[in-house]
C-alpha cells in the first residue's frame, strides 16, 4: 500500500493532517473544522459496518456506557457539565449509528445492519424448570 495514495493522507484527510503536524511532529498547529473530522469518522464507520456484515458475527457493546466513558471527570467538571457531555455523546453516537447504514456516495440509507449486535432476552423465552 502506498502511503501517499488513498483517503487517509495529509492531502485528503484534515484529521490526519492535524495529527501528523500537531501531535506527531509538533511542527505547527493547523486549524481544523470538526466537520472534517466527522467526514473521516463517517468513512471509517461505514467501512467498519460493511466489514462486519461480511463477517459471521457482530460485536457486542461497541461503545462504553456513558457513565464509564466519563468516569474520573467528576473531579474536574460539575455534575451539570457531565450530564451535558452524556447528552451530547448520545447525540453524536446517534450520528455514528446513522453513518453505519448510510451510503458514502449520497448519504441515503442503504441498510439496517450495523457492526453492533444487540441481544434481547425475554422472560417468555425461558422455560420454567
Amino acid at each position: 500500500m502506498n502511503k501517499s495514495v488513498g483517503h487517509f493522507n495529509n492531502k485528503n484527510s484534515k484529521a490526519l493532517f492535524f495529527r501528523n503536524k500537531t501531535v506527531a511532529h509538533n511542527e505547527l498547529s493547523p486549524k481544523i473544522d470538526w466537520n472534517d473530522v466527522d467526514k473521516d469518522i463517517h468513512l471509517l464507520s461505514r467501512i467498519w459496518s460493511v466489514l462486519s456484515m461480511w463477517s459471521s458475527h457482530g460485536n457486542i457493546g461497541l461503545f462504553y456506557d456513558s457513565k464509564a466513558a466519563f468516569l474520573g471527570f467528576e473531579n474536574i467538571l460539575s455534575q451539570q457539565d457531565i450530564v451535558e457531555l452524556i447528552q451530547k455523546r448520545k447525540l453524536y453516537l446517534g450520528f455514528v449509528e446513522d453513518w453505519f447504514v448510510s451510503s458514502l456516495l449520497d448519504g441515503r440509507r442503504v441498510g439496517d445492519r450495523t457492526p453492533e449486535v444487540k441481544l434481547h432476552i425475554h422472560t417468555s423465552d425461558i422455560e420454567n424448570t
